[in-house]
């Protein structure tokens, strides 16, 4: 499982003994211990543990809630934990060598 894959997972009484239970919770916390521990924020209560982070899904949520389009633009989105600054300079290396400043 990758982080990227990781949502909900909701616990069962009459599933939480099963072998296929246990190695599924397993998977999703040896995933979530891989998490970077600032950006993905576990939720958990009596039903399920629930990863929010970073991803598509909320910018895209954010992005209609403030009616932005986008169809006219050309962007690079350069986002992570560090190496930013560097890619942002090869991207933009890149672009102005092909003209495309």
């Amino acid at each position: 499982m990758r982080p990227s894959e990781l949502s909900t997972i909701f616990f069962d009484q009459e599933e939480a003994s099963s072998a296929e239970s246990y190695r599924r919770i397993e998977i999703f916390l040896n995933a979530l211990a891989a998490l970077p521990k600032k950006s993905w924020r576990p939720r958990v209560n009596a039903r399920c543990i629930r990863v929010e982070g970073p991803g598509l899904s909320r910018m895209q949520r954010l992005i209609e809630w403030l009616d932005i389009s986008f169809q006219d633009r050309s962007i690079v989105h350069v986002a992570g934990t560090s190496g930013k600054g560097s890619t942002a300079l090869m991207i933009a290396e890149s672009l102005h060598a092909a003209g495309r400043s």
